[in-house]
């Protein structure tokens, strides 16, 4: 018997590997570009190196990229390197309905280039809050945030929302650990930064309220809350439901690989946009 169970245990684990065939003299050097804009926020991005699979090298900031900008295909100023922020920086920020492309090169690279788009301004009630009107497992009044989405039938959208909490202490905003039983922002739709993403399939043309609750003890003060809400372009959501399958994958021995998704032509990394609106909860 202990024959046979070692025998189908070995068949079980070579039925899951998939060879992969590897070595460095494959890797070529690439640049990675990332920059998620909006409306909201002047426009940056920043310019590092790939590094291949299995190195214990980290990858590298560039700091002297060429980064040639364009604006509905009109050239405007190379971005300058900010050494602060080490980041690309235009002093504006991005508009709904423009497309802006980028152009970067450095000595010992191929060139990339990027084009992001952002999508119209989403359409977005008021949200609300209402305090104590639960208790948690430890007997504590819970509150619940009500945001609102009017969702355009002519067009397919992808949202992100994210909710924080005004931290008296640092006086700054900090992210809101709430929860919801609303199955359109399930599991699937958790990211790992605590926001929500998801896409108007289940709600197309119609008004969505979508309700969280709010843990004792953060609506302190004013403001309380702030509530940022997203339309994202579709670039920008498979951009970031993929990293999302990527950073919540682990380190299993036999996972299935999983690839970030890239618009980044000749290169790695995202350039894409989305339209934000910010509600702040007094």
């Amino acid at each position: 018997m202990r024959l046979i169970l070692s025998a189908l245990l070995l068949l079980g684990l070579a039925s899951c590997e998939r060879e992969l065939f590897y070595t460095y003299s494959d890797y070529q050097p690439k640049l990675v570009v990332n920059g998620l804009i909006n409306n909201q926020d002047n426009i940056g991005l920043s310019v590092s190196t790939a590094v291949p699979f299995g190195s214990s090298n980290n990858p590298e900031y560039l700091s002297n990229a060429k980064v040639s900008f364009f604006i509905d295909g009109v050239r405007q100023p190379d971005l300058p390197y900010d050494a602060l922020s080490s980041r690309y920086l235009y002093g504006f920020p991005a508009m709904p309905g423009r497309e802006y492309r980028v152009v970067v090169s450095a000595p010992g690279y191929p060139s990339v280039e990027g084009t992001a788009k952002l999508p119209t301004a989403g359409s977005f009630g008021r949200s609300t809050f209402q305090d104590s009107v639960a208790t948690d497992s430890f007997g504590f009044p819970e509150g619940t945030i009500t945001v609102r989405i009017n969702d355009n039938s002519a067009e397919k959208n992808w949202y992100r929302i994210k909710i924080l909490y005004y931290n008296t202490t640092q006086a700054m905003f900090d992210l809101l650990p709430v929860e919801s039983e609303d199955p359109l922002v399930n599991q699937l739709a958790s990211q790992s930064d605590g926001s929500y993403v998801f896409n108007d399939a289940t709600f197309n043309g119609r008004n969505r309220e979508i309700r969280f609750r709010t843990p004792f003890g953060y609506a302190q003060g004013t403001p309380r809350f702030l509530i940022e809400m997203e339309n994202l372009s579709e670039d920008f959501y498979l951009y970031s439901t993929s990293l999302n399958r990527y950073e919540n994958a682990g380190a299993a021995l036999f996972r299935e690989p999983v690839f970030v998704y890239s618009n980044i032509r000749d290169g790695l990394g995202i350039f894409a946009g989305a339209s934000l609106f910010r509600d702040t909860i007094r």
